[in-house]
């Protein structure tokens, strides 16, 4: 035995006396105080066996004695029984003689009670252990039940036998995590009172899917789950996964409430965004994706020195980082969209293709060169008095270029503008606002009871004041052909409103405005309304008298498959099968769309008359099934729309998108003849489907590739494809990237004679014509300075 260890009950009495030659000696053990009917384990141990092991005994009663033999006289006995105080006994030559006589105390005592957290109610189920203090050093039989209570029906329990020390008491319950208590005796026979709080065990569940733009068809994945943070981080309970037969995994036990962090990883070596959820919480779903190695470097573009603190945003990701020479390195996942950099005293910067690391296992993102940012000063006053306007909320709007709306670029950095270079006036109306260029800069100004004004800043180190009209209002009511007030949306040319009472109020400033109102019932005109600076307009009100209807039945939408309806302007969407209307047709011819959220769609016409209703059912029944594989050279088309059209235009056209490895699959399909179409590779090929059938699609095997040169950074350039074979014209074009050097690459291209621009904001736009009649073309371009 360890010689620090505690002895409860000690007796050491030496006699001078013969032992035995083998230096073995029978034991009788019996018990003289403190006996009841609960088991007694009795343990014996041997200093000179190495490992100082305790060969265990136990009897049911302790009424009963116990012989033990062949124990040497310089063993230990370890005697146990719950509610009593442990017995740790070194023996003498005096207890091989008369007997080894045991008397039990009761010690220290605990009386508990355990609770539900959240509503105090008792817990009637479970049990409570009890975990000896380690200074003891106390010897405990494997798998023994010796020290366990039952929580009793009144959510009670009670406990004796403890030594003096700090102990950890356990308790476990059905449908609760496990907790535990720490307890600390410093005395003998005291008695604690125990208050135990448990935790509801909840469980996460979901699945794991990979990234792809089609809310269809994505199977569920096999892998695992982790879990990267837990509030509380205190848990006792191992946290374990199981899938079922649909791959829908649940992960827990969590405490009720608790705030867990997962992420997911599949064989492939994909993973997904960590995902935050308060547990319990259904059908969340991890995404994965593969991850890219991305690295660079930042600069000042004036003086070329690094730029050492900065954030780099990927998705939703934001990473900081303070490096000496601006250098940088980051794991993203390849659908994160524009990578930017937000850099004190510089101007946020974005890569100009958000499309960048699809397909890649690492990119360079070279040297990034930042502009530096200016601050603009200003104020903003009543227009019609000059008072200042103090609250007034400034904010750069633009997105560091003048693309045009679908410049997705552009968009990217001016919705970042919008909500991050941006301030409030103080109560004179004046403001300082950094992370401006010195000219072209737009900004948005607007308070509350003002009319918001836009305006261009020409030079940033002019103080601009901003003058701005009062705003007026328009007041009224939608109602029916009767007069009676109708719940509706009411649309105007910057957004829409929902109104359950039928009344509205939209501040205005000058100018003209337009309001549609559209209910259940149908919808109204487009009505016009012009006002002055300030005007009140009140009581207008927006008629529902557009009333036509069309109804009928859908049959054939898959389990989570919805569609909705089109018919002149008025649209719905219908969850299942079954019969639907839509009310607010005009009368007239008009195209009618059913299209669901997997991509089959069902197009007609209509000719809605005076009767102001006609019936339109439609059909998505199928059971067969088109997939295959589309591929430019050898490698498969990731992600590019596919189109199965009928020939029969009243069968449901599909749309789908190709997965990462090119492979697609069309599914409810009708027997008949079908046109597959690849829209953005203007290729299209005619099956015909009366069975299952599988199809693999060759977009080209030629390939174009070169490098694109220039007197200085050619990072953004865009080569544009169009032209090709006469039944093969890229009519909308076919764009792509050169990377960090310039290099470029288009694979899958049939042969013929094609145009190439190369456009790049820096660079005179080069246009090229070239054929393509081998496999492999290589085409260098060189462009000019636009300055």
């Amino acid at each position: 035995m360890n010689p620090k260890s505690i002895l409860w009950f000690l007796f050491i009495l030496v006699y001078p006396t013969s032992i035995s030659p083998s230096g073995l000696e029978s034991l009788k053990i019996s018990f003289t105080e403190g006996c009841d009917n609960q088991p007694v384990w009795i343990g014996v141990s041997d200093e000179e066996n190495t490992g100082n092991s305790v060969e265990w005994s136990i009897i049911e009663s302790c009424a009963n004695s116990l012989e033990v033999s062949e124990v040497t006289t310089s063993a230990t006995v370890v005697v146990l029984k719950r509610d009593a105080l442990p017995i740790i006994q070194d023996l003498s030559h005096l207890d091989f003689e008369s007997g080894l006589k045991i008397k039990f105390s009761t010690g220290n005592s605990v009386n508990g009670s355990v609770m539900y957290r959240k509503d105090g109610v008792f817990v009637t189920q479970g049990e409570v252990s009890l975990r000896f203090d380690k200074e003891l050093d106390l010897p405990l039989p494997n798998e023994a039940t010796i020290f366990y209570w039952d929580i009793g029906q009144n959510g009670t329990f009670s406990m004796q036998g403890l030594p003096v020390g700090e102990h950890t008491v356990l308790i476990s319950s059905p449908g609760y995590m496990l907790a535990e208590e720490l307890i600390d005796f410093p005395d003998q026979k005291e008695t604690t009172e125990l208050p135990i709080l448990l935790d509801k065990a909840v469980f996460v569940t979901g699945r794991i899917v990979e990234y792809s733009n089609v809310v269809s068809d994505r199977p569920n994945l096999r892998g695992e789950i982790d879990v990267l943070s837990l509030t509380p981080s205190d848990q006792l309970e191992e946290i374990f996964t199981k899938f079922d037969k649909d791959l829908e995994f649940t992960i827990g036990p969590f405490p009720e409430d608790g705030v867990v962090e997962l992420s997911a990883r599949v064989p492939d070596g994909r993973k997904s965004w960590p995902i935050e959820v308060n547990a319990p919480h259904e059908n969340i779903q991890l995404t994965v994706q593969s991850w890219v190695r991305v690295y660079g470097n930042v600069q000042d573009r004036v003086t070329g020195k690094p730029v050492s603190k900065f954030s780099l945003h990927a998705g939703s990701v934001i990473t900081e980082f303070d490096t000496p020479d601006g250098y940088f390195e980051h794991e993203i996942g390849e659908w994160s969209g524009a990578i930017s950099i937000d850099a004190p005293g510089y101007q946020y910067w974005a890569t100009t293709d958000t499309n960048i690391l699809r397909k890649q296992e690492e990119f360079d993102l070279g040297t990034i060169e930042l502009d530096r940012g200016y601050t603009l000063q200003g104020r903003v006053v009543s227009r019609a008095n000059g008072v200042p306007i103090g609250g007034a909320v400034i904010r750069r709007i633009d997105g560091g270029s003048q693309g045009s709306s679908i410049d997705r670029h552009a968009n990217w950095i001016r919705r970042w503008n919008a909500n991050n270079v941006t301030t409030t006036a103080n109560a004179d109306g004046e403001f300082e606002l950094d992370g401006f260029p010195l000219r072209g800069s737009q900004i948005l100004i607007s308070a509350q009871g003002w009319d918001s004004s836009q305006i261009t800043i020409n030079d940033i180190e002019e103080v601009v004041v901003i003058s701005l009209d009062t705003i007026g209002s328009i007041r009224g009511q939608v109602v029916s052909m009767q007069g009676e007030p109708v719940p509706a949306q009411i649309y105007t040319s910057s957004g829409s409103i929902r109104t359950d009472d039928g009344s509205f109020q939209f501040f205005v400033g000058a100018g003209l405005h337009h309001y549609q109102a559209v209910a259940e019932s149908g919808r109204s005109q487009t009505l016009e309304v012009e006002t002055k600076v300030g005007e009140v307009v009140e009581n207008l009100q927006l008629v529902i008298d557009i009333v036509g209807r069309v109804y009928g039945y859908i049959d054939g939408l898959l389990e989570d498959e919805s569609v909705i309806v089109w018919v002149d302007r008025a649209s719905k969407r219908i969850y299942e099968d079954g019969f639907y209307e839509l009310f607010g047709v005009s009368q007239g011819q008009h195209d009618v769309s059913f299209r669901t959220s997997f991509g089959r769609e069902i197009k007609g016409t209509i000719d809605m008359g005076v009767a102001q209703e006609i019936p339109f059912d439609v059909n998505f029944s199928g059971n067969l099934s088109l997939s295959g594989k589309v591929f430019i050279g050898k490698q498969g088309l990731t992600e590019h729309e596919i189109i199965a059209r009928p020939e029969n235009s009243n069968l449901p056209l599909g749309r789908t998108l190709t997965k990462r490895d090119g492979s697609y699959r069309f599914d409810a399909l009708l027997p008949g003849t079908y046109t597959i179409e690849v829209p953005a590779r203007a290729f299209s090929e005619k099956i015909s489907i009366q069975d299952d059938t599988y199809v693999e699609l060759q977009m080209g095997s030629s390939s174009l590739h070169g490098k694109v040169q220039a007197d200085g950074s050619v990072r953004g350039a865009k080569l544009v494809l169009s032209g090709g074979p006469p039944d093969r014209q890229l009519a909308n074009g076919l764009t792509t990237s050169v990377d960090a050097g310039g290099s470029y690459r288009i694979d899958g291209l049939p042969r013929g004679t094609y145009n190439i621009r190369v456009l790049h904001p820096e660079f005179t736009t080069l246009s090229i014509q070239v054929d393509l009649s081998q496999d492999e073309v290589e085409l260098d371009v060189y462009l000019e300075s636009k300055f």
